[in-house]
């Protein structure tokens, strides 16, 4: 499959069976079923986020998200989220083209950051859209 193929676009109702089934190959984390519409409603209601998919055609083959946050000094960070391409089209250019449209999003919402979380398998990936180390992440699982 060549990129020119790719549509980014963003997430509508009708992708979220197949963005839950991408999520699922990279997360343990799964939603209750009765409530999995609930919850992509009320995150795509917020007005500080964006998720973008990558389609050819009515087949979703990537997806990403961000989230936008004020800072209590003044200024945004955006918070990279769940980019997953469908693993039969890894490494070929479906995350790029995802990144890409997302870096363009914060720099227009006039962000002074992004920041994501990557194990050490894609860290290579994201320094390529000049992402580095930046601390230690940290998390509890609630």
């Amino acid at each position: 499959m060549q990129k020119r193929n790719i549509v980014i676009r963003e997430f509508q109702d009708e992708d979220l069976t197949a963005v839950l089934r991408l999520l699922q190959d990279v997360s343990r984390y799964t939603p209750d079923a009765d409530k999995r519409e609930i919850y992509a409603q009320e995150f795509l209601a917020s007005s500080y986020s964006l998720s973008l998919v990558a389609v050819n055609g009515d087949e979703v083959l990537g997806f990403g998200s961000l989230i936008i946050y004020r800072r209590l000094r003044g200024g945004k960070t955006a918070l990279f989220e769940d980019i997953v391409a469908d693993p039969s089209f890894r490494r070929s250019g479906i995350g790029s083209l995802i990144v890409s449209e997302l870096l363009a999003h914060a720099r227009k919402q006039g962000c002074f950051k992004c920041v994501l979380e990557a194990n050490e398998e894609s860290e290579p990936f994201y320094v390529t859209f000049g992402f580095e180390r930046g601390g230690a992440l940290m998390k509890l699982a609630l």
